[in-house]
């Protein structure tokens, strides 16, 4: 199902990533996930649909719009995505990440914690993995293993980033409370 866009809807421009031009697919995906971090999630939603029927075997691209999906809480949806984005590419960490995203708001939190898991094989070093991971393990009351998770992700970042600042907050929290 092809989802267009109110305005008239252009294909994204051509950019270039060490020299080369980006591929259809991929400026779609660039595009769409810019308006992800927007919170125009038609929009991101449409690029991700046109980036997958340009090429509709990448998996990758199922991950991303599963997230998207994810985002306006169309969890059955995001589901089916991340379905074909493992039949493609088990190997797609976001995937996993979103599946344990799907799962905390389900408040399974094991399940939660094996998708993040899973991911933070792929990337060992993503902290919004063990940052997630750690909030499954705090639902779970696995306190011990929150703030190594919280600690580790801090291991990864600048310690003036916005996401290192939270981090901090949710970890000093977590050790008041044990």
């Amino acid at each position: 199902m092809f989802r267009r866009r109110q305005e008239v809807f252009l294909p994204p421009q051509t950019r270039y990533s060490r020299g080369e031009a980006l591929t259809v697919w991929e400026r779609y995906l660039e595009r769409g996930l810019s308006e992800l971090e927007k919170g125009n999630y038609d929009d991101a939603l449409a690029d991700l649909d046109a980036a997958i029927e340009d090429s509709p075997n990448i998996g990758e691209l199922y991950a991303a719009r599963g997230l998207i999906l994810y985002y306006m809480k169309r969890d059955d949806e995001a589901e089916v995505d991340l379905a074909a984005a493992i039949s493609y590419d088990r190997h797609q960490w976001m995937t996993h990440y979103v599946r344990g995203l799907i799962a905390m708001r389900k408040k399974n939190y094991d399940l939660a914690i094996e998708n993040f898991s899973q991911a933070q094989r792929y990337v060992p070093t993503r902290p919004e993995v063990l940052h997630s991971r750690a909030m499954a393990y705090w639902g779970q009351g696995n306190t011990d293993a929150a703030i190594a998770d919280l600690e580790s992700a801090l291991e990864h970042l600048d310690k003036k980033d916005k996401q290192a600042k939270e981090i901090k907050k949710t970890l000093a929290d977590f050790k008041k409370k044990t």
